[in-house]
């Protein structure tokens, strides 16, 4: 009898656990700033995963440690003007 009580009780806080998120929706997510083009989130993100995948490859030994260098210094400094940028931005604010 207790078992089945407690059962019943962990698929209720398991739904409340999974539902809630869900029922209540996702709040700002979506919101960017107004000067923030999508244009710039997209080359953002793809600066930012293009070093992962540089770092990844070069851990992975696909990369001489020349390549990794060179190629993780030019996006480095792809990524570093980008967040340049939106600071200047978030300052005019």
């Amino acid at each position: 009898m207790y078992a089945v009580l407690i059962l019943v009780l962990l698929v209720l806080v398991s739904l409340t656990l999974i539902g809630y998120p869900i029922w209540k929706g996702h709040g700002d997510e979506g919101k960017q700033a107004e000067w923030l083009s999508p244009t710039m989130l997209t080359e953002k993100d793809v600066i930012m995963s293009t070093l992962s995948e540089i770092e990844f490859d070069y851990h992975m030994k696909k990369l001489s440690e020349e390549d990794y260098r060179s190629l993780k210094n030019k996006y480095a400094n792809v990524a570093l003007a980008i967040l340049d940028t939106e600071d200047t931005y978030a300052e005019e604010e």
